[in-house]
């Protein structure tokens, strides 16, 4: 009976063995699945931004030059310059509304 309880003891602290470097694999394993998800997330947050930044630099460029240019015409048709003309380019509604 002794020696039935001695090889169990054995058997159960080998298998205790095993399933704690398989464990800590998992866990080294789940540890670098994360990592890597992390990266990935970071890296689509950033490219977003950048993309937002751009989207509004672009947009900035594109609209508020032209208002400023056709609020400049306004101006100066008020100031009395009749004989001034507005320069519309674009191809969108703003560009509709520079058309006399």
């Amino acid at each position: 009976m002794e020696r039935l309880s001695t090889s169990l003891r054995i058997l159960t602290e080998q298998l205790e063995v095993q399933e704690t470097r398989q464990a800590q694999r998992a866990k080294v394993e789940a540890q670098r699945a994360y990592a890597h998800s992390l990266w990935v997330l970071r890296t689509i947050v950033v490219l977003g931004l950048l993309a937002g930044v751009g989207a509004t630099l672009w947009l900035i460029r594109s609209v508020v030059v032209r208002t400023k240019e056709y609020s400049s015409f306004a101006t100066r048709v008020a100031a009395g310059e009749l004989n001034t003309k507005a320069r519309p380019r674009g191809h969108d509604e703003l560009t509709d509304l520079g058309w006399p």
